[in-house]
């Protein structure tokens, strides 16, 4: 059977328990020396950017045939197994195309 889901936040207890400790890694990053001008404006994307897999996962559990076809299985004792995508192009890099020494 799937975790019961919290009405308020549409996350489980694990999740919310996730997102909490994020907020604790933004709160103690803040109370760190400031080393560099945009270091904390890009933390705060960092953090905005992995709600938004929470958000995802909502989502995921409301529209499943939308949101999770072909991404997982879930059995019946409600446990989920990622299917395989060692197949795909791994990540790209946000810096830009990464490059090997032989590259030139």
């Amino acid at each position: 059977m799937s975790q019961a889901v919290n009405p308020e936040s549409g996350l489980t207890n694990a999740e919310e328990h996730c997102h909490d400790s994020l907020m604790q890694a933004y709160s103690a990053f803040l109370d760190l020396p400031v080393y560099h001008p945009c270091e904390q404006q890009e933390f705060a994307a960092a953090i905005h950017e992995l709600q938004g897999l929470f958000a995802i996962r909502i989502a995921a559990r409301s529209y499943p045939k939308l949101w999770m076809q072909d991404v997982a299985d879930e059995t019946s004792d409600g446990r989920v197994h990622e299917r395989d995508f060692s197949h795909l192009d791994p990540p790209r890099s946000c810096h830009g195309p990464t490059r090997s020494i032989d590259d030139g």
